[in-house]
């Protein structure tokens, strides 16, 4: 019912400590903005999950799309909050 065997679990543990990882650097990386540092990181969990799914060989159009494009989609969400609240004066 969707929920992996605990001998896959190590694929999602090594995803976890990869992302965090590059989020931790990015929020230590003081020379770009803010902005630059969350679209580096939607970008990097997608980078993330298709090496995943390449080391599982699991390749699909449904988990690339997903990998893809629900990224592109919440980019595009966190592009419009970004100017959202420029424009208010929250930045």
């Amino acid at each position: 019912m969707g929920i992996l065997p605990l001998k896959d679990w190590w694929y999602w543990i090594i995803e976890s400590i990869v992302f965090t990882t590059i989020c931790l650097v990015l929020t230590r990386w003081r020379s770009i903005s803010k902005r630059i540092s969350y679209f580096y990181a939607i970008v990097s969990l997608g980078i993330v999950e298709l090496v995943s799914l390449g080391i599982k060989h699991s390749f699909s159009p449904v988990s690339v799309a997903a990998a893809t494009l629900g990224l592109f989609v919440i980019a595009m969400f966190e592009e419009q909050r970004f100017y959202s609240e420029k424009k208010n004066g929250g930045l």
